[in-house]
């Protein structure tokens, strides 16, 4: 029996996913950004102990370094550095927020919600990037939909109304726990997990 851990703090909530074995996981979302911090650790006991598994027998941890919330960001990665320093045989995989969104049987432009009509913005084709990540204005964002006409438009279910009011195309809310799941292969390992950095994406005018 495997246990993968899937940590983001990324998003202004917390998203703990447990998967077992190929059918069976568990999780926890909490959505108030106040929260994340102070219940991080306790969440993960929790839903580890419910599923027969003590703290430090997490056998692989998945985890995302943004963009997203700045203090988010630094949060999970903190979390796996340290878990790391106490059990050493644990393996650190990590990736971007956005590669975590897509859809890997199609161009995906994948889409975080960066205020002020702003975007945090990935293209991906067939599981790989096809352009940097990037924090996008609007008309940049247009731009890309123009480019890619195929591609289809992806955002987190809860941010789905902002964008399907933002752009003049369709826009297909993700299941953001379900897709690290299945973007799982697509996380890469991490040979000095100390070294961890979160993404910090600015725009054109430094914002």
């Amino acid at each position: 029996m495997k246990n993968r851990l899937f940590v983001d703090t990324c998003l202004n909530q917390l998203t703990l996913v447990l998967q077992i074995d190929e059918s069976k996981f568990d999780k926890v979302i909490l959505t108030s950004k106040n929260q994340v911090a102070e219940m991080l650790i306790p969440s993960i006991k929790s839903l580890l102990e419910r599923n027969g598994f003590k703290f430090n027998q997490i056998v692989e941890i998945y985890i995302t370094y943004g963009p997203g919330s700045y203090t988010g960001e630094r949060l999970g990665l903190t979390f796996a550095k340290i878990y790391s320093l106490l059990n050493k045989d644990v393996k650190i995989y990590t990736i971007s927020t956005l590669q975590a969104m897509m859809i890997d049987d199609s161009i995906s432009i994948c889409l975080i919600d960066a205020r002020n009509d702003a975007s945090f913005t990935g293209v991906y084709q067939l599981g790989n990037p096809i352009q940097k990540d990037a924090r996008l204005e609007k008309n940049e964002v247009e731009s890309l939909i123009e480019k890619y006409p195929n591609a289809k438009l992806l955002c987190l279910d809860s941010q789905k109304e902002i964008f399907s009011s933002r752009f003049n195309k369709e826009v297909i809310g993700i299941d953001y726990s379900t897709s690290l799941i299945k973007n799982a292969k697509y996380f890469k390992l991490v040979t000095n997990p100390i070294d961890l950095k979160p993404i910090y994406l600015r725009g054109k005018n430094g914002y």
